[in-house]
């Protein structure tokens, strides 16, 4: 569904400013320019009305702290960061151990044709928030697993320890294609860069948006303590996927986001931050949950405690 994204073209509002302007101005001095023509233009092709329709779940994840470690660490640490990620994918397009949230992804593609990379973290889009939160469970477990010395342990000794903060934010997103390459812009990714960097601890933080659509569709987040399976076919997205792919009753409930491996789930309001002309509110997301899913040939299955976020309530950079 993330195909429903509106692109835009360079090359077409080229074609509307070489119609309705001059590439360069030959007057000797600055004059007035009659900008309505043009203007109207422009607002046809962008279509703010259709832009504003949907919304799109944004998750950030940055290394703690990147630039400070040594040039050693700093050249390993993308490595990390990707080997971690594409972990991720794999569990999350693996229907034997997640079939609930991820049906519409069949191959790792399909998560890295919507990322941003910033080589020491980056921001991924999903159709909602719980599809983000769920993903970002799944990071965090595959980062618990690599921490703890279950993944590369040579290695790791290496690296040290990878602090990891995250962030949830929803609403607007869009691309430009320019000469064949499409960047992702909007609202969801500005703010969600902003909350991030007004972050001084290794958090989870969400924007007043992604609050807002818990509490529409799943009774608010601390909720999800108490998901069941036909929980999420309430929910319009996951009910138009199970559809079109499967019979409800055959979806087996695997899913961390489920009240079978939540064990904690705590939220607070923190603060606000300016992002451009908007004032955002800041909420600080802490999760646990208890997983044994993970079941390597020569360790056998292993039980794990997994945290998403902390509990701090301090260190948001407030400047309202």
């Amino acid at each position: 569904m993330l195909d429903e994204i509106i692109e835009f073209n360079s090359k077409q509002i080229t074609e509307i400013l070489e119609k309705n302007d001059s590439r360069e101005n030959i007057a000797k001095f600055i004059k007035s320019f009659d900008t309505k023509k043009l203007e109207s233009k422009l607002v046809k092709y962008i279509n703010l009305d259709k832009l504003k329709e949907k919304h799109y779940a944004v998750l950030g994840i940055d290394i703690f702290e990147y630039s400070q470690r040594e040039l050693f660490h700093q050249v390993l640490i993308p490595y990390t960061f990707h080997a971690i990620l594409t972990g991720t994918c794999d569990w999350c397009i693996n229907k034997k151990r997640n079939e609930l949230l991820f049906l519409e992804y069949k191959t790792e593609n399909d998560f890295n044709n919507n990322f941003i990379s910033t080589g020491d973290g980056g921001f991924l889009i999903f159709d909602n928030p719980l599809l983000a939160l769920g993903f970002a469970l799944y990071f965090a477990f595959f980062l618990h697993l690599f921490n703890s010395y279950l993944l590369y342990p040579k290695y790791r000794t290496l690296t040290k320890e990878l602090s990891v903060r995250y962030c949830l934010t929803y609403d607007e997103v869009y691309k430009l294609n320019n000469e064949g390459i499409t960047n992702f812009y909007g609202s969801a990714i500005i703010n969600n860069a902003r909350i991030m960097s007004k972050d001084s601890l290794n958090r989870c933080l969400l924007d007043e948006n992604t609050y807002e659509w818990f509490l529409k569709n799943t009774n608010g987040i601390e909720s999800l303590k108490l998901f069941e399976i036909n929980d999420f076919f309430r929910i319009p997205y996951f009910k138009t996927i199970y559809k079109k792919t499967s019979d409800d009753r055959k979806v087996k409930n695997i899913s961390f986001l489920t009240k079978n491996y939540l064990k904690a789930i705590d939220l607070l309001k923190i603060g606000k931050i300016k992002s451009k002309k908007e004032i955002l509110s800041v909420y600080n997301l802490h999760m646990q949950m208890h997983t044994d899913l993970f079941n390597p040939p020569k360790i056998g299955k292993r039980a794990l405690n997994i945290t998403l976020g902390n509990m701090n309530t301090s260190g948001i950079k407030n400047d309202v």
